[in-house]
């Protein structure tokens, strides 16, 4: 089952129970305003990702830490990869020397980690460890 068909199935679980179901609303809903209906697990991380970039912002302009609905966003979200596994990962799959610098490594890094990394974090491991 798709990440995308559990949160339906979430939603129409919520709703049978009575209840609340306005986070799981509007995260369908982000989901169905896709030009695609069906979305792949990818493509509903990345919007994830988004949502919960944007909850962050407006958090950190009320100078809040956290809300409600950015914990429900985040307990959809794979857990973040630890700098040690990026480490190790680079250190295994990474040849510099096909690189013309050690930065173009990143789309790389970032395509296998996708979500699981932050860019911000995987350019700082590069500066310092490579």
């Amino acid at each position: 089952m798709t990440l995308q068909e559990q949160i339906e199935v979430k939603l129409r679980d919520a709703i049978k129970a009575r209840q609340d179901t306005r986070f799981l609303k509007i995260l369908v809903g982000e989901m169905q305003r896709n030009v695609d209906k069906k979305l792949e697990d990818c493509k509903v991380l990345l919007l994830l990702k988004r949502l919960v970039d944007s909850e962050k912002e407006n958090l950190e302009a009320q100078k809040l830490i956290t809300s409600d609905y950015l914990s429900f966003l985040e307990s959809f979200m794979p857990s973040k990869a630890t700098d040690e596994e990026i480490v190790s990962w680079i250190q295994e799959n990474i040849d510099f020397s096909g690189y013309s610098n050690k930065f173009a490594t990143m789309k790389a890094i970032m395509v296998y980690f996708g979500v699981r990394a932050e860019g911000k974090n995987v350019k700082k491991i590069i500066t310092e460890k490579f």
